[in-house]
């Protein structure tokens, strides 16, 4: 009896492909992902597209599991792979992620700066940037492309939904059709960056 590729699974198979095991064939190893709060702020949150937030997100722009988001940024990366080194000692590639928020919202030169305190560390061999596409601009981008020439670049992107009646309910602040055009922008200027997209 043929039940179908998601009905059960053969010994040692996944019907998914899980992250750890997509990392280990793009780097050769185990990788820890390492959140870091680099202090950017959220244009749903300030008043620069929208008040409040997403409805979704925490007081923290869901970085609550960083072990210490008040530290600066270098200090806080070796504060998270010592913590992490507590399971799993033998790690030596880092994903520097910055997570909460939007880590684009803020003027260029801020940004290179804050990135560039975490991503010239020893192991680090990429960086995986948060962000909404409400402020998905062209010189933030441009500089993701120029990191993207010296490391693994993962933008991972909110959608969260593609109604627009649950973005309103959400207080989302961007239309899908945004969404869509950011990732066509992205792709054009960062070409060798990977996208994820987030629905929660």
């Amino acid at each position: 009896m043929f039940l179908g590729p998601f009905c059960g699974r053969m010994e040692g198979m996944k019907s998914y492909n899980a992250l750890n095991d997509y990392y280990r064939k793009l780097f050769g190893e185990k990788t820890f992902k390492v959140p870091i709060d680099a202090g950017f702020d959220c244009p749903n949150r300030d008043g620069t597209v929208a008040h409040g937030g997403c409805t979704f997100c925490t007081v923290s722009g869901s970085g609550d599991a960083i072990v210490a988001p008040d530290a600066p940024i270098r200090e806080q990366f070796y504060k998270e792979i010592d913590f992490m080194h507590r399971k799993w000692p033998d790690v030596r590639k880092y994903l520097v992620y910055f997570q909460n928020f939007t880590n684009t919202h803020e003027k260029l030169e801020v940004i290179r700066d804050r990135y560039e305190q975490a991503i010239n560390e020893p192991g680090v061999v990429g960086l995986n940037i948060g962000l909404g596409p409400t402020v998905c601009l062209m010189k933030p981008l441009a500089c993701l492309a120029d990191l993207s020439e010296r490391m693994h670049v993962t933008v991972e992107l909110g959608l969260q939904t593609t109604y627009e009646e649950t973005s309103d309910l959400i207080n989302r602040a961007h239309s899908y059709e945004l969404y869509v055009e950011t990732v066509q922008r992205v792709r054009k200027l960062a070409p060798k960056a990977e996208i994820v997209s987030h629905f929660d």
